[in-house]
């Protein structure tokens, strides 16, 4: 039924589609507002996106958890999506962030119809209805480009547009009359950070036609479940929908930035589903020019899975590291049951150095950045736990798995080992977990001052002194 909905929808003149509220309908979706804070959500099942703002302002997107949407609605949706930003007070500075997609996982927002929109232009030369027009949005069209993890777009002025996308077009507005603004555009940064994305349709984490942003420490994987020419899956359809495209997606299956200027991209983690695919692409459309779109050098790790780096623009695989990132538990068939945190001997942990300006103060479950003696790469940072190697001394560095004695700001994982540590001095930390089964001991002359949670399900001894803040 939802094939026929999108097929009576092209069949016949612009607008008339054969409207069925079953395959209609987002999650949470909100036009017009600012100051929003949408935090701790599960969103599943929507036929549109799971979360959506257009028009807003000041937004926080954080800790929901987004999945199987976008399946049988015939719009251009994804998981997470904010559009045609709007500015609601006079401040002009580009550096503040306003809009941030944080601490989020997305996977499974998959677009299963082809994206089909009755009030474009797909006239023919005659002026008249074309049903058969393989145009973007057109009756005609047979290959889907929408259904990411989370997704920004038109939020930068377009000059073809006329104002019809961009709210920022017009600055006054008195009933039928309204004024053009000499400006055309949104200001503020939209920050990435710490989002987890795979197995959505098309990529995991895109900038489209979005001016200042910021994309950092997010992992995104194997996503791409919609099939291009060439992948395994073309021709070979184990489900039907596949079977009604007529062409392939474009290999991007990752992180990527279109037809944006002033936008870095660093300290992610992406890898790409199949060989001909790309984890990150710079790509600029015809007619658009954009400027300071950063990618750094060896700040980003791209899996072992097809290529690098792409697009049509200048982007080199040797600015980035290639390697295995060694995820805990990456292809669990149970999509929800997948962990895309680290494992010991990660390329990923330590990666970055610890005094960069752009980093996270925490990742996605809340541990403290950084660990060891730098910032691991992705949404996780890998708590550094002990193991008792060598002795029961806390100030042994090869005691810990991180080769790092764990120090004020820190937050480190006791468990169970062979060697129970013991405190013999004065240790300061942020948060301490001591996990079932694993002990610590404060010596009579130690001291553990901890400044923020002490998390207790083993033992401890405290024969010297422990001050939480």
């Amino acid at each position: 039924m939802a094939i026929a909905n999108r097929a009576s929808a092209g069949s016949g003149t612009a607008g008339t589609s054969t409207y069925r509220n079953f395959y209609h309908g987002r999650g949470i979706a909100i036009w017009g507002g600012y100051y929003l804070n949408l935090h701790n959500n599960e969103v599943y099942d929507c036929p549109n996106s799971g979360i959506r703002l257009n028009n807003s302002d000041y937004a926080r997107i954080s800790y929901n958890t987004v999945y199987n949407n976008t399946w049988w609605s015939y719009n251009g949706e994804s998981g997470i999506v904010i559009a045609q930003s709007l500015n609601r007070d006079a401040d002009n500075t580009n550096t503040k962030i306003k809009m941030r997609i944080e601490n989020n996982i997305t996977y499974a927002n998959i677009n299963k119809l082809v994206y089909y929109n009755p009030s474009y232009a797909c006239e023919d030369g005659s002026g008249n209805y074309d049903t058969t027009l393989d145009s973007y949005a057109c009756g005609g069209r047979n290959k889907i480009v929408d259904g990411s993890g989370c997704y920004i777009t038109r939020n930068a002025w377009d000059s073809d547009d006329s104002g019809g996308s961009n709210p920022n077009y017009f600055t006054n507005v008195s009933g039928s009359s309204r004024e053009e603004s000499g400006d055309n555009k949104y200001y503020g940064t939209f920050l990435f950070a710490n989002n987890v994305s795979y197995a959505n349709g098309m990529n995991g984490v895109v900038v489209h036609k979005t001016d200042y942003a910021n994309v950092y420490n997010n992992t995104v994987y194997g996503n791409g479940e919609v099939p291009s020419t060439g992948d395994p899956d073309w021709g070979n359809y184990s489900d039907t929908w596949k079977s009604a495209l007529g062409a392939g997606r474009q290999n991007y299956s990752g992180i990527v930035v279109h037809s944006s200027s002033n936008v870095n991209v660093l300290n992610n983690i992406s890898e790409a589903r199949f060989g001909n695919d790309t984890a990150f692409v710079n790509y600029v459309e015809s007619g658009w020019v954009v400027e300071n779109v950063s990618f750094g050098s060896s700040k980003n790790l791209a899996g072992t899975t097809g290529n690098v780096a792409g697009g049509n623009q200048s982007l080199s695989s040797s600015d980035f590291t290639e390697a295995n990132p060694q995820f805990v538990d990456a292809t669990n068939n149970t999509l929800s049951s997948r962990d895309y945190s680290l494992s010991i001997g990660s390329p990923a942990i330590d990666h970055i150095a610890s005094d960069q300006s752009y980093e996270s103060d925490f990742d996605i479950s809340g541990v403290s950045r950084p660990q060891g003696n730098g910032f691991d790469m992705g949404a996780y940072e890998r708590l550094n736990t002990w193991d008792g190697s060598e002795s029961t001394a806390w100030t042994t560095a090869d005691n810990w798995s991180a080769g790092v004695v764990p120090t004020a700001g820190r937050s480190p994982l006791i468990v169970n080992a062979s060697n129970a540590p013991q405190i013999t001095t004065t240790v300061s930390l942020k948060d301490l977990t001591i996990n079932s089964g694993g002990s610590l001991t404060i010596a009579t002359n130690g001291s553990l001052n901890i400044n923020g949670t002490l998390t207790n399900s083993g033992s401890l001894t405290i024969n010297g002194t422990v001050n939480i803040d």
